[in-house]
């Protein structure tokens, strides 16, 4: 399979990708108040259960004069994620749904509610932090 191999500052991070794997990405962001660079390499798996699940192999924060490597290669044996969460809904054998949040993955039982969305779900602790 086609995997990224993944190098900081002259050290390997990584090797990441996943037998199920519907995309994998390693992006370079900038966010929030001090808009200080981040690193992210992640993929979203998919599931016979219709839930997709996001697995991550790397966060880091990156500074000035980093050097980052990206490698593709051909690869029997990536390193397994960091955090792999469900996000989504699943269809249980019973036709009943259940409800997870896209953000933080926890299901709809663990937290005080979760809306529904087209694309994907949020609960209510994660729009508290949204609005904040």
């Amino acid at each position: 399979m086609i995997c990224y191999e993944i190098w900081l500052n002259g050290e390997k991070l990584c090797k990441c990708g996943h037998e199920d794997m519907h995309t994998l990405q390693a992006s370079i962001f900038c966010s929030g108040d001090s808009m200080h660079p981040n690193m992210v390499v992640s993929a979203i798996l998919n599931t016979t259960d219709k839930l997709k699940n996001d697995a991550r192999w790397a966060l880091k924060e990156l500074g000035s004069g980093d050097e980052i490597k990206i490698g593709i290669v051909e690869c029997s044996n990536p390193d397994k994620p960091e955090i792999t969460k469900s996000f989504g809904t699943r269809l249980h054998p019973t036709s009943k749904k259940e409800l997870f949040c896209s953000f933080c993955g926890r299901s709809e039982h663990d937290v005080e509610k979760i809306f529904e969305g087209m694309g994907g779900n949020i609960c209510t602790d994660c729009a508290k932090i949204c609005i904040e």
